[in-house]
């Protein structure tokens, strides 16, 4: 799904070295910390609240896991790099190196859907805007295969949500607010074209996303 493309530093980035160092679990966790207090009340796509959060840092991670840690830590990075310096700090090249390998031979499911919505605004930042298109269309694609609005709908009827399952509905939610503004900042289009509310789930679930359940 991921392939750096753009012109700063990132094109045709070869995969990691298996000789190349694992990163810090200190460093991680403080760019984890940036990836949490900028951008995560925007998103709230993970829970940081879960046992292992911290401490998964410390021992290998599996795919799933790794995709969104590096995915956090690139964005977390991009707060660290020097503004106008004209290219981006080793640090945030590396963690989306990783991030890309991580992604690499994992089954396309909600886990990718949310790689790529954290990393949303390194596609925007680093003006990926084809790999930001790409990505965003495997991610609704995803969505629709996994019937993500679907699931998401069925929550409406429960009283009280588990912290999985926030999480799920808050990966919905922002993948529909980034599809509308998409669509509203595309230059094609004098009006929004929602295309997510292809499906009755899906256009329920625009009519009531600022209502609480």
């Amino acid at each position: 799904m991921i392939a750096a493309t753009d012109q700063n530093g990132l094109a045709n980035m070869e995969p990691l070295g298996l000789d190349e160092p694992c990163p810090s679990p200190e460093v991680m966790r403080r760019l984890i910390e940036n990836y949490l207090r900028y951008l995560h009340p925007m998103q709230c796509i993970v829970d940081e609240n879960i046992p292992d959060f911290w401490t998964r840092l410390e021992r290998p991670m599996e795919p799933d896991v790794a995709s969104i840690v590096y995915a956090m830590c690139t964005v977390g990075a991009m707060f660290m790099s020097v503004c106008g310096s004209g290219k981006l700090d080793d640090q945030v090249q590396k963690f989306y190196r990783r991030t890309c390998d991580a992604q690499e031979g994992r089954p396309h499911d909600i886990i990718t859907i949310q790689t790529f919505l954290i990393l949303h605004s390194f596609f925007t930042l680093t003006l990926q805007l084809e790999e930001f298109a790409k990505s965003f269309q495997l991610a609704l694609d995803i969505s629709e295969k996994i019937k993500l609005g679907e699931a998401v709908q069925k929550l409406r009827s429960k009283d009280r949500l588990s912290p999985g399952e926030v999480i799920v509905r808050n990966t919905w939610r922002l993948l529909v607010w980034v599809e509308i503004f998409r669509n509203m900042a595309s230059p094609k289009n004098k009006r929004l074209e929602a295309s997510l509310c292809s499906t009755i789930a899906h256009a329920e679930i625009l009519r009531r996303m600022f209502v609480r359940f």
